[in-house]
């Protein structure tokens, strides 16, 4: 005689098996799916706020590769000297101003690079302000050091209400004081007017893509700060970065 125990188990208990375990398998994808997204939009943004933290640093170390025979143009161009020349590094006429972030239309590429200057003509006043002396060394944005990034996993940066942003942010040292000022525009430069471009306000720039179920975050440039720690990451607010 065959007991309870020696039997199998029914049709209907294998399908209510196998349904609960995909049931629950399903649910651990789209766990894991979702923690990948997560983690992949945090990367974007770290990466993005160490990048322009870089570009601070870069300027904050100033670092003049190029001996006397490079020379730096009027139209911002700069003609290096011969390869096999063997003056002091240090030594050209070019001045590194600081540094360009150039962010593209789609605001899915950031494009740096040096801002070079040349000493001026005349001598300036003592009490000549930053900004008048920036613009005595006539800035441009050089093809010097210049490097290109896509912002990572297919995000992009963009304004307040969404849309795609164009803007340079300008990240310059004065070679008198030696105080750092950032200065931005909402276009892209050709020629570099300082006056014409915000030194006052909070660069804001949201960081779009696929974040999961974390909320938008927003990458603030403080220009107050004369630093690194002037790039902080702050959660978007309602109607921000929508």
């Amino acid at each position: 005689m065959i007991g309870d125990f020696d039997r199998g188990f029914t049709i209907i208990e294998v399908i209510l098996f196998l349904a609960v375990t995909g049931a629950l398998f399903a649910a651990l994808m789209v766990g894991v799916n979702n923690g990948i997204t997560q983690q992949r939009y945090s990367d974007s943004v770290n990466n993005y706020k160490a990048l322009v933290q870089n570009q601070y640093t870069e300027v904050v170390s100033t670092r003049n590769a190029n001996n006397k025979d490079w020379t730096c143009n009027s139209d911002g161009s700069v003609t290096p000297g011969s390869p096999s020349s063997r003056g002091i590094r240090g030594t050209s006429e070019c001045v590194l101003l600081g540094r360009a972030i150039a962010i593209s239309a789609d605001g899915k590429q950031i494009a740096t690079s040096s801002v070079t200057g040349r000493d001026p003509s005349t001598p300036l006043p003592d009490d000549a302000l930053d900004v008048a002396v920036l613009m005595a060394y006539q800035p441009h944005i050089s093809a010097y050091d210049s490097e290109s990034t896509d912002i990572d996993w297919g995000g992009n940066l963009a304004s307040t209400t969404g849309q795609p942003l164009l803007r340079t942010i300008l990240i310059l040292r004065s070679p008198t004081s030696g105080l750092i000022r950032v200065f931005t525009s909402k276009n892209k430069i050709v020629s570099v007017d300082l006056a014409s471009m915000n030194s006052t306000a909070v660069s804001t720039n949201c960081i779009m893509g696929d974040s999961g179920l974390l909320p938008k975050q927003v990458i603030k440039i403080n220009p107050t700060i004369a630093g690194p720690d002037a790039v902080t990451i702050n959660v978007a607010g309602q109607g921000v970065c929508v």
